[in-house]
């Protein structure tokens, strides 16, 4: 068995069923070694892999997509390929084989093509991020490109990419956020960049602070707030910043005496406009959505309103449920119009003792009243004609 399976342990495991490790301990104590399901492989396979591995420009993982296969079982019929004498050429990045100025000019050519995006290089090289990267730096040593890898350290960049990082920063009113939407970068970045020019001595301003900005800044940011209707969200949308940092930039601003606006907020609210807003609910019959249609305002904002003079004591009245009521189906609707007499019992009944709330309550119900309907032959035939 071992000789017509050419050494395959693992065959004959599989006819035997037993499993691989047990026989080829027993193969061991006799002095016998098994040789592999790699070694049993035919002339075709590992030809149509090597042929595949021509066709793929030499890259193994490509082939092993092709194929379906570990990249190291490519590898591994290559080398088989090569001792039987099947296939003369060599496996690329085996023995450190030196790569040509043609790949890596081409490789840094498409890297600046993807704005230096060492991810979206990759796939579309169908190579692996850390690959373009060690092909970008032997580049870089070689002289075929003088261009700068994205997202690595910068103690080799030049001086202007620093420069040019700062005149930015103090163009968009030193805003971080900005500055690294305009280049592309993260904020980290923007702020790693600032520091080296001031280290290098670039560069003499200060990275601000929302404490440490310009006057002009804030009272820019309270005279828009003030064109957009005190609206914290269109004011930032415009701005470009967040709306917390639009809310702590009105603080600042009121602190330092430069605007004496108020900050239009339900928490923040004078009692005035809170009294105003409960007088007009009580005159819409309660109704939260004639009271914000009235007043120009959401739904919500008009019910946290409300519970903001409850809390101060302003208002003592209550706040009416939004819940749904109760639906009955056509049905239940044409039975209890035709037994008018016992509505006041049923519907009691459906109030008290059995609740809509909870599905088990709906099932007893349906079942109580089909048990009640079949009690009477008299009282379906009248239904039955008046619905017909």
């Amino acid at each position: 068995m071992y000789q017509s399976h050419n050494g395959n342990i693992s065959a004959i495991a599989r006819e035997e069923r037993v499993s691989r490790g047990s026989m080829n301990a027993w193969y061991r104590k006799r002095g016998l070694r098994g040789r592999g399901s790699r070694y049993s492989l035919s002339d075709e396979v590992l030809i149509e892999t090597a042929t595949l591995y021509e066709h793929m420009n030499q890259v193994a993982s490509k082939t092993g997509r092709q194929m379906r296969l570990h990249i190291s079982t490519v590898l591994k019929r290559l080398h088989i390929a090569q001792e039987r004498g099947l296939w003369l050429g060599e496996i690329r990045g085996q023995k450190h084989t030196p790569l040509t100025d043609e790949v890596l000019i081409e490789i840094a050519t498409i890297y600046e093509q993807m704005n230096r995006s060492a991810s979206k290089t990759s796939k579309r090289l169908e190579l692996a991020c850390s690959t373009v990267l060690k092909r970008l730096r032997l580049a870089q040593k070689r002289g075929l490109w003088s261009g700068e890898i994205r997202g690595q350290r910068l103690d080799h960049t030049p001086d202007e990419v620093f420069i040019k990082t700062a005149m930015l920063y103090e163009h968009l009113d030193r805003s971080v956020a900005k500055t690294g939407r305009r280049m592309g970068l993260h904020h980290m970045g923007v702020l790693a960049r600032l520091r080296i020019a001031q280290e290098r001595g670039l560069w003499s301003g200060e990275i601000c602070k929302p404490g440490h900005l310009s006057d002009e800044v804030f009272i820019k940011t309270a005279t828009l707030y003030e064109q957009k209707n005190r609206s914290v969200s269109k004011t930032s949308k415009q701005l470009g910043l967040c709306d917390s940092t639009v809310l702590r930039r009105l603080h600042i601003a009121q602190a330092r005496g430069l605007w004496l606006g108020e900050i239009y907020n339900h928490r923040y609210l004078s009692d005035e406009v809170l009294i105003e807003t409960a007088m007009l609910y009580e005159h819409m019959n309660r109704s939260a959505n004639k009271t914000s249609k009235r007043m120009g305002l959401r739904h919500g904002t008009v019910l946290r309103r409300l519970r903001a003079a409850q809390k101060r004591s302003l208002w003592s009245g209550k706040i009416r449920d939004c819940k749904p009521k109760p639906s009955i189906s056509t049905v239940e609707r044409l039975y209890f119009f035709c037994n008018r007499p016992m509505l006041q019992n049923i519907i009691q009944y459906k109030i008290i003792d059995i609740p809509l709330c909870s599905n088990r309550a709906c099932q007893n119900y349906r079942s109580r009243l089909k048990n009640f309907q079949k009690k009477g032959n008299n009282d379906r035939r009248k239904v039955q004609k008046e619905v017909g």
